[in-house]
C-alpha cells in the first residue's frame, strides 16, 4: 500500500476514535501505573501541575486493542497526542476536534469527578427552543441501538436513564465483547472504517461526548463522526502545519484572526426531484406489489449518488453527514478543482437520469463554500441557511446542465400507436406492463425477504438505451445492489459493503454495518387490502392513503437548535431519520399486517392501508413520535387521510388527495390530522373515536340504525342554529329522542346514557358529533363484495 494513503487512513481512524477513551472513563476504568506515567508525558496540566484530559491515555489503549495486528495501529499515537500535539497529524486531529465541537476545547476539565462522568446525555430534542422558554430536560437512556423504538425514548429522570441495569459500565462491557470481532476477516480500509462507524453508532449514540464541566449535550458518536469528516478534508486539502497551528491559536483567542476566514470546506446537499410524481404516477389498482419497490429504488438512487460523490473525492462514509428521505448532505474539502468535479458529476448524473426516466426524475445539487470560522457555535447555522437558499435556486433550474436543442426532441420517431403500461402508462409494444415496472415488482419481492444488503462497486458507464431494470441506472453510476435472504448468505461477497437489515447484530454476521428500513408490504392487491377493512361482514370495503410529516422542520433546525455545530446538526438529522425508519418499521410490522409502507424516511411517510385501520395507525405513530421527541410542544406531526371512493381508484389520485388533506391539517396551528375531510387536533380525534366506538357497540348489539339518523338530526339542528337559519337550538328534542329509545330498548338504556354523556356536556352538543356518526356509519354499513 502507498505510504501516504496509509498515513491518511491512520489519521482518519485516529480522528474517528480520538475520544473513545471518554467512553472508557464513564465506565469507571482507572489508569494503571504505566498510564499515570504516560499521563505526565502526553496530557496537559492544570494550574496545580496535575495531568488533565486523561481520556487520551484510555483512547490510545483502546485503539491499540481494536486495531491490534493491523497496518493502522499507529493511529493510536495520533489520538494520544491530540491535546499536546507534536507532529502534523496530531495537530490536524486537534483542529478537527475543535471545529467539530465549534468551541474552544482547552479549558480545565474535571474528568475525575464521578458525578460528571455518570451524567446521561441530554436529548437533542429537549435542546430545541421555539417561541417559549426551554422545555424540561429529558435524558437519553444509556442503551445500545437495537430494534425497539421504546427502548430509546428519552426519560424525564436521570435515574430512569441510568441505573443498575442501564449504565456506562454495562454498555462498555458489551462494546468490548462485540468489538473483538471488529477486524475479523477484514483487510480493506473502507470495510474496517464502516464497521467502526456503525459500532460507534450502536453503542455511543447516547454516550455524551463531554467529560468536562459542560452539560452533556453532544453525542459522542456524532462528535467522533464529524471530527473524522473534518480531518479527512483538512488532510486532503493539504493544509499546511503552519496554517493549522495559526488557526488553533486563533480559536484559543476567542475565534479571532484572519486565518479563520480561509475557506477550506464545502457543504453539499442533494435532493432527488420528481419523487412524488414518480411514485404517485402509477395508474393501476394492481400497483401495490411494485409500489414499494418503486419507492425503495428512489432511496437506493439517492444513496448511490451520494456514494458516487464520495468516490469522486476519495472520501469516507463519515463525510456523508446525512442520508434519508431522498436527500443527503456531504462535507467536502475545497480542493483546487472541487467546483469542476461537482459540475462534472451533476452533468453525468443528470444525463443518466434523463436517459433512464425521460425527465421524470432529476437531481438537485447545491453547495456552499465556508471557512474555519463558520464552524463556530453561532455561525454554522448560517452555512445551513445559505445552502438551503442555493438548493431552492437550483430547483428552479432543473436539468440546466444538459439543456440543449436535442433536449426538446421527441423520444420516439415511430408513428405507430402503442398501448400504455397498465402501471405507469409508458408506451409498450405488447404485454400489460413495461419491463421496468415488472422489475420494481421484483425489487419489492427482494427487499421483503431480504436480511442483508450487499453493495458492490462497479465501473461507471453511460446509459444509451431504454432502461428495463431498476438496477441499470444505479450500475451506470458505479454501484450494484444485492438483496440476500438468510438462505442466500453463502452468496454474499464480504469484500463488498454488507449491511444487516433491521437488526444491529452485524459483526456476528461479518457485516460492514446495519440499517433500518420501513419496507413492509402485504401480499395481494389494493382490492385485497380494501376487503380487509372493517370486520368480515360489516363496514365499507375501501383502502385509504395516509401522508404525514414533521411540522416546521426548517424552523426546528434554523431557529430552534441552539449551539448550532456540525455535530449537533448531524445528530438532529439522524434522530429524525431514525424514527421514520426504525420507529415506523416497528409500529407497522408488529401491529398492522395489512398495511403497505410506500415510503418512510427523513421526516415524512406515505402509507396505504384498509381505511378502518388508518386513524389508529396515525394515532399510534403520533403518540410514539411525541414520546420520542420529549413531548416537545413545538415538534409535531400533521397528516391527512383520504379514503379511496372505490377499490380500483388510482393510487396517484389518492396520494394527491391525501396530500391536500395533509395541507388542510397544516393550516393555522398545524399539529392536526385530517379525517373525513375535517382537520382535527390529535386530542379531538381521540374523543371523536370514543363516541364512534360507543355508537358502533350499540349497533352491533342490535340497536336499530335509526340511532344514526337521530344523532345526525340533532347535530344538523345545532348547525342550522349556528347559521342563523332557525331561531334556537332545540337540544331538548335530542334528549327526548334518546329517552324514547331508552324506553323502547331497556336492555340498552345504560349504554345509551353513557353515549349521551359523551356527546352532550352541560347541555352543549359535541361540535364534531357528525364525524363520529359518519365514522360509525362507515364501520357498520353492510356492503356486498364484488
Amino acid at each position: 500500500m502507498d505510504k501516504k494513503n496509509l498515513i491518511r487512513e491512520a489519521v482518519i481512524l485516529g480522528a474517528l476514535l480520538h475520544d473513545i477513551g471518554k467512553f472508557v472513563q464513564r465506565a469507571g476504568e482507572k489508569l494503571d501505573e504505566k498510564g499515570k506515567i504516560d499521563a505526565e508525558r502526553f496530557c496537559p496540566k492544570n494550574k496545580d501541575g496535575y495531568p488533565t484530559h486523561l481520556h487520551v491515555i484510555f483512547s490510545e489503549r483502546e485503539i491499540e486493542r481494536l486495531l491490534k495486528d493491523t497496518q493502522w495501529e499507529n493511529s493510536a499515537n495520533f489520538a494520544l497526542r491530540h491535546h499536546l500535539p507534536d507532529k502534523y497529524e496530531d495537530k490536524l486531529i486537534q483542529l478537527a476536534d475543535w471545529l467539530s465541537a465549534g468551541e474552544r476545547r482547552d479549558r480545565e476539565p474535571t474528568e475525575e469527578v464521578p458525578e460528571v462522568n455518570q451524567e446521561p446525555l441530554i436529548s437533542i430534542f429537549s435542546q430545541i427552543i421555539l417561541d417559549k422558554p426551554k422545555i424540561d430536560e429529558y435524558y437519553c437512556p444509556v442503551v445500545k441501538i437495537e430494534k425497539k423504538i421504546e427502548k430509546i425514548y428519552p426519560k424525564t429522570k436521570k435515574t430512569e436513564a441510568i441505573n443498575e441495569i442501564y449504565n456506562f459500565k454495562n454498555l462498555w462491557e458489551e462494546f468490548k465483547e462485540e468489538s473483538n470481532l471488529l477486524t475479523k476477516e477484514v483487510s480493506e480500509f473502507d470495510i474496517l472504517l464502516s464497521r467502526i462507524l456503525y459500532l460507534l453508532e450502536k453503542y455511543t449514540l447516547f454516550v455524551p461526548s463531554s467529560a468536562y464541566k459542560d452539560k452533556p449535550e453532544i453525542s459522542l458518536c456524532h462528535h467522533l463522526k464529524s471530527t473524522a469528516a473534518v480531518a479527512s478534508c483538512l488532510y486532503d486539502f493539504k493544509v499546511s502545519e503552519e496554517e493549522i497551528q495559526n488557526v488553533i491559536e486563533e480559536i484559543k483567542n476567542n475565534w479571532q484572526g484572519e486565518n479563520l476566514k480561509r475557506e477550506r470546506f464545502i457543504l453539499l446537499s442533494g435532493d432527488i426531484s420528481g419523487i412524488q410524481d414518480f411514485i404517485y404516477s402509477v395508474t393501476s389498482e394492481k400497483a401495490l406489489r411494485g409500489l414499494r419497490g418503486r419507492s425503495f429504488y428512489l432511496q437506493l438512487l439517492s444513496e448511490t449518488i451520494a456514494l458516487r460523490i464520495l468516490d469522486e473525492f476519495n472520501l469516507i462514509l463519515c463525510n456523508l453527514l446525512f442520508l434519508g428521505g431522498g436527500n443527503f448532505t456531504i462535507l467536502l474539502p475545497k480542493i483546487d478543482d472541487a467546483q469542476e468535479r461537482i459540475e462534472k458529476i451533476k452533468r453525468e448524473i443528470q444525463e443518466n437520469l434523463f436517459e433512464a426516466h425521460k425527465g421524470k426524475l432529476g437531481i438537485i445539487l447545491g453547495y456552499v463554500e465556508f471557512s474555519y470560522e463558520d464552524f463556530k457555535l453561532d455561525k454554522f447555522g448560517n452555512v445551513i441557511e445559505k445552502l438551503k437558499e442555493v438548493l431552492a435556486r437550483e430547483k428552479r433550474r432543473k436539468f440546466k446542465e444538459i439543456l440543449n436543442y436535442d433536449f426538446f426532441e421527441p423520444f420516439g420517431t415511430e408513428n405507430k400507436e402503442l398501448k400504455g403500461c397498465e402501471i405507469c402508462g409508458e408506451e409498450i409494444y405488447e404485454k400489460e406492463k413495461c419491463l421496468l415496472c415488472e422489475s420494481f415488482e421484483d425489487l419489492s419481492d427482494k427487499i421483503k425477504n431480504a436480511k442483508y444488503i450487499e453493495i458492490q462497486r462497479v465501473s461507471k458507464q453511460s446509459i444509451k438505451e431504454t432502461v428495463n431494470n431498476w438496477y441499470e441506472p444505479l450500475s451506470a453510476l458505479g454501484y450494484n445492489y444485492w438483496f440476500r435472504s438468510e438462505k442466500e448468505v453463502n452468496k454474499i461477497n464480504y469484500s463488498n459493503l454488507v449491511f444487516s437489515l433491521n437488526g444491529t447484530d452485524f459483526l456476528n454476521k461479518n457485516c460492514s454495518g446495519f440499517r433500518f428500513e420501513a419496507i413492509y408490504s402485504p401480499e395481494g392487491t389494493l382490492e385485497d387490502m380494501a376487503n380487509k377493512a372493517g370486520d368480515k361482514e360489516k363496514g365499507i370495503k375501501r383502502w385509504s392513503a395516509l401522508r404525514m410529516d414533521v411540522d416546521d422542520l426548517g424552523n426546528i433546525f434554523s431557529l430552534g437548535l441552539r449551539n448550532k455545530t456540525i455535530s449537533r446538526f448531524s445528530m438532529l438529522s439522524y434522530m429524525f431519520s431514525l424514527f421514520f425508519s426504525m420507529g415506523i418499521r416497528e409500529i407497522i410490522e408488529e401491529k398492522y399486517k395489512d398495511c403497505c409502507v410506500v415510503y418512510s424516511g427523513g421526516d415524512d411517510l406515505f402509507i396505504l392501508a384498509p381505511w378502518s385501520d388508518l386513524p389508529e395507525i396515525a394515532q399510534d405513530i403520533y403518540e410514539s413520535f411525541k414520546e420520542y421527541v420529549c413531548k416537545h410542544p413545538k415538534i409535531n406531526l400533521s397528516g391527512g387521510i383520504y379514503i379511496a371512493p372505490s377499490k380500483k381508484f388510482p393510487v396517484y389520485h389518492a396520494a394527491k388527495e391525501a396530500g391536500f388533506a395533509e395541507d388542510k391539517a397544516k393550516l393555522g396551528d398545524k399539529n392536526k390530522i385530517t379525517f373525513l375531510d375535517n382537520a382535527l387536533t390529535w386530542k379531538k380525534i381521540g374523543e371523536i373515536k370514543q363516541v364512534s366506538d360507543e355508537i358502533v357497540k350499540l349497533l352491533n348489539l342490535g340497536m336499530p340504525r335509526s340511532l344514526l339518523t337521530l344523532l345526525y338530526a340533532g347535530y344538523r339542528d345545532k348547525k342550522l342554529f349556528a347559521e342563523k337559519k332557525i331561531p334556537m337550538f332545540r337540544i331538548w328534542r335530542l334528549f327526548y329522542a334518546i329517552k324514547r329509545l331508552m324506553e323502547r330498548h331497556k336492555d340498552f338504556s345504560g349504554d345509551l346514557e353513557d353515549l349521551r354523556k359523551k356527546f352532550i356536556t352541560d347541555f352543549e352538543l359535541m361540535p364534531e358529533l357528525d364525524i363520529s356518526v359518519r365514522w360509525a356509519e362507515l364501520l357498520t354499513r353492510k356492503e356486498v363484495l364484488r
